[in-house]
């Protein structure tokens, strides 16, 4: 939606090159200058920048009637129709199905380069400092913040900020929010590291290397995501916190996608996708979004819309979704990375600006999205047109933002 003019600048000016910093943040999916596979790899930073104007508007649209779990949902003071819960709920299921994982195959990707050129103390002490501190500093500060102004100027309960803190404390709520994928990418980090400790080298002629997997192992690959996720989900469904807002129904595709991330990078695979394979999957994207409105009048009831039986547990939906999910995932990688490869591998000062800034925007985007819909709150206005405000509004200032706190001294250590 919001993020397509930013790829248009991104086209229309590409001789205006900017440089990626030395200090690129690798554990987020960005591109480190002295890559071996190429040395031009913009394409990789503008689709982190994608990944994450997606992320803002997925929080966005659930506060605004989606499916998901979210600080401030417009539902609790105005109602909100059902087609507009309805087209939410859909945006969101096509962006879960392959953006956190996304993430998660770029960080894949840079951990064996990073590795190599550290080594594996330096790398995870690295890994320590870019992904533990915003952690600890958003739980411990920023995080009762958005609470202590969603429960006061949203809500009214006129609570204190050491209200806030105390019922944390002694409640033990580790308020990581979204966070809880930089805890996730640590975790995968350390086991990469021991697993690395344990077999110090690759194979000499590994039997991934310099070929793009073929379209008879992507399809096993759908196949075998798909049934994994439903009997995770039969556990653990969509919307069950595990320890720091762990979600395990979404955790096959997280784990997956790291571990092909990395795979890729030896193997060389972004640089051998075919135009031929790449349009394939793109066609079968084309196919699985056009079937989801189709699932959904299919098995929902659209004047009381209930999305629960598709989060989990042994319901048709459910197994319907999840192997609808594994399609999706594949095929949306597919043809995001050959898109982006093609004709995003350029970049200009406002595309290169985003790009570092991406991160910072990743993980101070709640404080202002809760604060503009905080705004809206008394706005007689229906929550479609609210979404858009905030998204149109929401989007440049959070880059803004996480420009200006990038310039702050020490800062940029960890924010890049």
């Amino acid at each position: 939606m919001c993020s397509l003019p930013i790829f248009i600048l991104i086209r229309r000016f590409p001789s205006a090159v900017a440089l990626v910093e030395d200090n690129s943040l690798t554990e987020f999916g960005a591109s480190p200058t002295n890559s071996p596979r190429s040395s031009r790899v913009f394409y990789m930073d503008n689709i982190r920048t994608y990944l994450t104007i997606l992320v803002i508007l997925h929080h966005i649209s659930i506060g605004y009637g989606g499916a998901g779990g979210w600080l401030l949902y417009e539902a609790d003071f105005n109602p909100i129709d059902n087609m507009t819960v309805i087209l939410f709920t859909l945006f969101n299921a096509i962006n879960q199905s392959y953006f956190m994982a996304f993430f998660f195959l770029l960080a894949g990707y840079f951990t064996p380069p990073s590795f190599e050129k550290k080594g594996g103390r330096n790398f995870f002490r690295g890994r320590l400092v870019r992904l533990g501190i915003p952690l600890v500093v958003y739980a411990a500060i920023v995080s009762p913040i958005v609470e202590f102004a969603a429960k006061n100027y949203a809500y009214g309960l006129n609570i204190t900020f050491a209200e806030i803190m105390v019922n944390r404390m002694s409640n033990l709520v580790i308020g990581v929010d979204h966070l809880w994928f930089l805890m996730a990418l640590l975790i995968f980090s350390g086991m990469y590291v021991i697993y690395r400790s344990y077999r110090p080298s690759t194979e000499s002629t590994p039997w991934y290397m310099n070929s793009f997997p073929r379209d008879r192992i992507l399809i096993l690959a759908t196949v075998a995501l798909g049934g994994i996720s439903f009997v995770v989900r039969t556990v653990s469904p969509i919307g069950v916190t595990f320890v720091v807002n762990f979600q395990l129904g979404h955790f096959t595709h997280y784990v997956f996608m790291f571990w092909i991330g990395i795979l890729a990078y030896y193997g060389g695979w972004f640089d051998s996708l075919s135009r031929s394979q790449a349009t394939r999957w793109i066609g079968v994207a084309v196919l699985t979004l056009v079937t989801l409105p189709l699932i959904v009048v299919a098995f929902v009831n659209l004047e009381s819309p209930d999305f629960a039986p598709f989060m989990g547990g042994l319901t048709l939906e459910s197994l319907v979704y999840s192997f609808w999910e594994g399609i999706a995932l594949i095929s949306i990688s597919i043809g995001v990375l050959h898109v982006f490869k093609t004709r995003l591998n350029r970049t200009n000062r406002i595309a290169g600006n985003m790009g570092g800034s991406a991160y910072t925007a990743y993980i101070i985007h709640a404080i202002v999205v809760v604060c503009l819909m905080i705004l809206l709150i008394p706005v007689a206005l229906p929550a479609m047109v609210k979404f858009f405000i905030v998204a149109l509004v929401g989007v440049p200032l959070i880059f803004f933002l996480s420009a200006l706190i990038r310039k702050i001294p020490y800062f940029s250590r960890v924010l890049g």
